[in-house]
């Protein structure tokens, strides 16, 4: 093992900030050390007796395309609804992450979104480094009218027009990402090894092709935005826009 030089851009951390894992199921577990020192020996620890650590972890090895190196271990949870810290040490730098054990672990586990200030593509779109991160589009055609400009702070982030348009939009990229992992497991290994798009890609890529185009329109006529960026309400009694 090489001779370590800590300067403050030396980083150790786990791929992802925490964990779930599924009841007697093992999950493999990445941690990182940036700049790249190739065979670094890293220690992991938990505080809970319920969540554990199989066998040792590996000497740290090169990520050929990465400035990085990196290493893998299974990590396991024993009993129900156990929770705990995991540590990562290596020389003087450790890394932490919050690990808890479940029933079933959720495709999406617990999402945290993230407004972009950006046309994404679609409505919604999962962070490709951060993969519970799911970013809202702020300028997607179907988004800006409701939701309302950055620079007045998203005036209609708390409507329920928007709410609704946010609910969906989850709801969706939740569907694709489920449909997504299933249609992975099912798929031959040689499509995978070959790169071959997938079923759901393809029909994804159709769906938001229309949606882009048609959904704008519907909700113009069904729920006009106010210029603003606040939603125009509707009297219920006269069934007229106020």
């Amino acid at each position: 093992m090489g001779t370590f030089n800590y300067e403050w851009d030396t980083i150790l951390t786990f791929d992802r900030p925490s964990y779930d894992l599924t009841l007697g199921k093992g999950k493999s577990v990445v941690v990182r050390l940036r700049p790249c020192f190739d065979g670094a020996i890293t220690s992991v620890t938990s505080d809970c007796p319920d969540i554990a650590v199989r066998g040792r972890v590996p000497a740290m090895t090169r990520v050929p395309s990465g400035d990085h190196a990196q290493a893998s271990f299974p990590l396991v949870g024993r009993k129900l609804h156990s929770a705990g810290t995991i540590r990562a040490k290596t020389g003087e730098l450790e890394a932490v992450a919050r690990v808890r054990v479940v029933q079933h672990e959720l495709p999406s586990g617990r999402i945290e979104l993230r407004t972009a200030d950006r046309d994404l593509g679609l409505r919604a779109v999962w962070n490709r480094e951060e993969h519970n991160v799911l970013e809202i589009g702020a300028l997607h055609p179907a988004v800006a009218p409701y939701l309302g400009s950055a620079e007045e702070e998203y005036p209609g982030k708390e409507s329920r027009e928007y709410g609704m348009i946010l609910a969906e939009a989850i709801s969706e990229a939740v569907v694709y990402r489920v449909l997504q992992q299933k249609e992975k497991k099912e798929q031959e290994p040689r499509d995978q090894r070959a790169g071959k798009i997938s079923y759901t890609d393809r029909f994804y890529s159709d769906h938001n092709r229309h949606m882009r185009e048609i959904l704008p329109k519907v909700q113009a006529v069904l729920v006009p935005p106010d210029p603003r960026g606040q939603v125009l309400r509707f009297e219920t009694e006269a069934g007229r826009q106020e």
